[in-house]
C-alpha cells in the first residue's frame, strides 16, 4: 500500500481529541494537526475530491493515516470499554495401534467482555501494548495493527510473561473508514481479531489431547475385539502368530541369520551371479547386501538373492525390461520361502504394526529391493514394468 496515496481523513484537534474531516470547519479554521508529525493541517471540503486533510504548505508526511487509525481505535475502546473477543481453539491428535488418526478440537467461543478501566501506552512487565484493559481481576492486552503485525519474538515474550493479548487487525480500513465502521470492527466483529497468547490455550490443548488419546484407546479396544474374533475364525492364524514371535526373538533370529551367512558363498546361485557381476562375498558393490524389510522370508542370505536378481534381470537381460511380479516369482521359486508365515502374509492387516514390520515376506522383500535399485539409478519404473537404465561395466 502506498501510504502517500491514501487520503488523511482523521486528525487531532488542538486538545488532542481525534476528529473526522467532516466534523471540523473547512480550511485552517479546523485547528487540526497531523497525528504523526504534528504539523498544522488544512481541511479540504471540496466537491471534486474526497474530503480530506492536507499539510499546510508542504507535502503530506508518511504515516498520518496509520497513526490516526491507531488513535481512533484507542479512543473507541477507551470510551466504550468493551470488545468482542475472538474464539480460542486448540487441536490435538493421537494415533491408534492401526495408525488411524483421531483429531479433537476444543474451543472457547467468542464473547463480548466489559472493561472496568482502559489505559493506553502503559508499560506492563517489560511490554508496552497499545491498550491495557481490566476484565474483572484479569488483565487483557490489546494490540491494534494496520501494517506491522506481531512477530514470533513478540509472541514468545508475551507467552514468557504470561500476558493475555488480542491482536486487532485494521489493515482493511487503511484506505478509508468511518467512526461507525471502525467501531463495528473493534467492538462487535470477532473475525478481524486473534489471540497472540491466552493462558487458557494450554488447558484447552491438554483437554483435547486427553480426549484424542481416549478416542484412540477406544478404537484399539474395538479393533482388538474385532481382530480377535476374526483371528479365531482363521485356521492356523494364531499358531503362525505365536511362531512369528519365536522366530523373531533375538536369539533365534541371530542364529538363522548366521546360518544363511555361512551357507551363502557355497550356494550355486551365488557362485554363478558373482561370476557374471565380478564380485566377491566379502567385497560387494553398493547395490548388494541391502537390508530389506521382509528379507527373512527367503531361506538364503540377502546377498544370494539380490546378486542373482541383479545378474539375471539387469546385467544379462537383453529385453531391457521386466515386471516386479516376474522378478519376485523367480526369486521365490529359486530360493525358497517360509511357508509357515503364509497365513500371516495373507491377513497381515490383522497384525499390529510391530508384527507387520518384522513379518518375513519374500515377495515384499523383492519389491522393496527393486525400489532401492530405482533410487540408485539402475532401473526406472514405467507402468507395470521396470526399464534398465544402466548395467555394471566390467
Amino acid at each position: 500500500m502506498d501510504k502517500k496515496s491514501v487520503p488523511l481523513t482523521f486528525a487531532l484537534l488542538g486538545n488532542g481529541v481525534i476528529r473526522h474531516v467532516d466534523d471540523v470547519d473547512n480550511g485552517l479554521a479546523c485547528d487540526c494537526f497531523c497525528p504523526t508529525c504534528g504539523s498544522s493541517l488544512v481541511a479540504k471540503h471540496g466537491s471534486q475530491t474526497i474530503h480530506h486533510f492536507a499539510h499546510e504548505g508542504s507535502s503530506d508526511c508518511i504515516g498520518g493515516v496509520e497513526t490516526a487509525l491507531h488513535l481512533a481505535a484507542k479512543e473507541i475502546l477507551t470510551k466504550e470499554r468493551q470488545m468482542m473477543l475472538p474464539p480460542l481453539t486448540a487441536y490435538a491428535k493421537a494415533k491408534d495401534s492401526s495408525g488411524k488418526l483421531h483429531q479433537v478440537k476444543r474451543s472457547i467461543a467468542s464473547k463480548i467482555v466489559l472493561f472496568e478501566n482502559v489505559s493506553t501506552e502503559v508499560r506492563l512487565n517489560g511490554v508496552i501494548p497499545d491498550i491495557v484493559a481490566c476484565v474483572g481481576s484479569k488483565t487483557l492486552l490489546i494490540e491494534v495493527v494496520v501494517s506491522h503485525f506481531a512477530d514470533e519474538t513478540k509472541v514468545a515474550l508475551l507467552r514468557e510473561r504470561d500476558l493475555a493479548t488480542v491482536e486487532v487487525d485494521l489493515s482493511g480500513m487503511a484506505k478509508g473508514w468511518t467512526w461507525a465502521l471502525l467501531a463495528e470492527a473493534i467492538l462487535t466483529n470477532p473475525e478481524n481479531k486473534k489471540w497472540l497468547y491466552n493462558p487458557k490455550s494450554q488447558m484447552l490443548y491438554t483437554q483435547a489431547n486427553e480426549e484424542a488419546k481416549m478416542l484412540a484407546a477406544k478404537a484399539d479396544i474395538k479393533n482388538a475385539t474385532w481382530t480377535a474374533k476374526v483371528q479365531a475364525g482363521i485356521p492356523g492364524f494364531s499358531e503362525a502368530r505365536e511362531l512369528l514371535q519365536v522366530f523373531v526373538s533375538p536369539q533365534n533370529f541371530s542364529k538363522e541369520f548366521e546360518r544363511m551367512n555361512a551357507e551363502g558363498p557355497s550356494i550355486g546361485a551365488w557362485q554363478s551371479a558373482s561370476r557374471v557381476l565380478g564380485i566377491r562375498w566379502d567385497a560387494h558393490p553398493n547395490f548388494l547386501n541391502i537390508e530389506i524389510a521382509g528379507e527373512m522370508g527367503f531361506l538364503v542370505d540377502r546377498r544370494v538373492w539380490q546378486a542373482a536378481l541383479f545378474a539375471l534381470f539387469i546385467q544379462s537381460n537383453r529385453n531391457r525390461s521386466f515386471t516386479s511380479k516376474s522378478a519376485a516369482r523367480w526369486c521365490v521359486q529359486n530360493f525358497g520361502w517360509r511357508k509357515e508365515f503364509l497365513i500371516l502374509q495373507k491377513y497381515d492387516y490383522l497384525l499390529i504394526p510391530e508384527e507387520q514390520r518384522v513379518l518375513p515376506s519374500a515377495s515384499r522383500a523383492v519389491y522393496a529391493y527393486l525400489r532401492v535399485l530405482v533410487e540408485l539409478g539402475f532401473i526406472v519404473r514405467k507402468g507395470e514394468r521396470y526399464e534398465i537404465l544402466k548395467r555394471l561395466i566390467r
